[in-house]
């Protein structure tokens, strides 16, 4: 599988960073499978990217799957400082004495 730039460039997934593969993969998987509506899990989204991805991985989530709910599990102060108030709803752990 390949892919042609608008410059007519052609490159492969060989030719890619794994960072690039990530992102790649996470586009893909929202578009092609059509996933909308849908609470989306991803476990430290931020392993393989450069700290510039990382604070653009918020926008770009919510430019592919507008509709969705992303739960994100994170060490990155980047893709933290990407988050407004309105992206982000605080949990507090309920816990349960026997």
């Amino acid at each position: 599988m390949g892919f042609k730039l608008l410059s007519g460039e052609e490159i492969y997934p060989e030719d890619l960073s794994h960072g690039e593969l990530k992102r790649l993969a996470i586009f893909v998987l929202i578009k092609y499978h059509e996933i909308h509506d849908s609470i989306v899990l991803i476990d430290e989204i931020e392993n393989g990217f450069h700290p510039d991805w990382q604070y653009q991985i918020v926008r770009d989530l919510v430019q592919w799957g507008e509709n969705n709910q992303y739960i994100l599990a994170t060490h990155s102060y980047e893709l933290c400082n990407a988050l407004t108030p309105a992206h982000v709803k605080e949990l507090d752990p309920k816990l349960v004495n026997n």
